[in-house]
């Protein structure tokens, strides 16, 4: 198994994905400014990764459209992941429910936690292409990657999605959606994107959907 541990801190992925720089930045700010005493109060909300990736091409928020699939690309009924990862955990949140959760933060009247884990679901890797599956009704066809060939750049896989990028030229959008690839395994793989549950705790009564419920809804008649 190449993905034995769970990474909990960002910085240990941060080189792969290179574009939540600025997020790891604020991030520090804030506890160096709070280190000694508490001089702003702040939460960090953090949901894993929206649910609705796995609808793709369907558009199921309002105020977020989704351009390209995940790894699990369920309309074509394939994916890919790194060898090893299937036990891999991520959190699967909607973009509703991460937009009614921070609606309910501001009007919280307690403390609010440092980090704010909205925990939609979580499930594993090889969990979701089974849930994938079963949706579609068929098997999904999955390419297994060398981790260290995903950590030198090298994709041996036709399934990684390609992100319109207007202005970019085909090549340069096709170089950048294979970096973004790349980031999403390793971050995925080392459970970067699974997240905790403090605003779920916080919100007993609210229910979160979770990804069987979102997928059968979404493809269940398709």
């Amino acid at each position: 198994m190449y993905f034995d541990r769970k990474v909990d801190c960002l910085e240990e992925v941060i080189e792969f994905v290179p574009w939540f720089n600025h997020k790891l930045a604020v991030r520090k700010y804030l506890q160096e400014i709070n280190k000694d005493s508490k001089v702003i109060e702040y939460t960090i909300f953090q949901a894993g990764a929206f649910t609705n990736y796995f609808a793709h091409p369907h558009q199921t928020a309002k105020h977020y459209r989704i351009d390209f699939a995940f790894f699990a690309d369920v309309a074509n009924a394939r994916g890919f992941m790194v060898e090893g990862s299937e036990d891999a955990k991520i959190t699967l949140t909607t973009v509703d429910d991460v937009a009614e959760v921070t609606a309910r933060a501001v009007e919280y009247e307690g403390e609010w936690p440092s980090f704010g884990g909205i925990a939609g679901d979580t499930i594993t890797i090889g969990e979701l292409m089974k849930l994938g599956e079963e949706v579609r009704g068929k098997p999904f066809e999955i390419d297994r990657l060398r981790l260290e060939d995903v950590k030198n750049g090298i994709l041996k896989t036709d399934f990684y999605p390609r992100i319109p990028l207007p202005g970019l030229s085909e090549e340069q959008a096709a170089d950048f959606s294979k970096v973004v690839a790349r980031g999403l395994l390793i971050s995925t793989g080392y459970g970067a994107l699974e997240v905790s549950d403090e605003w779920n705790k916080l919100l007993p009564d609210w229910k979160p959907m979770k990804a069987r419920e979102f997928l059968q809804e979404v493809w269940g008649a398709k």
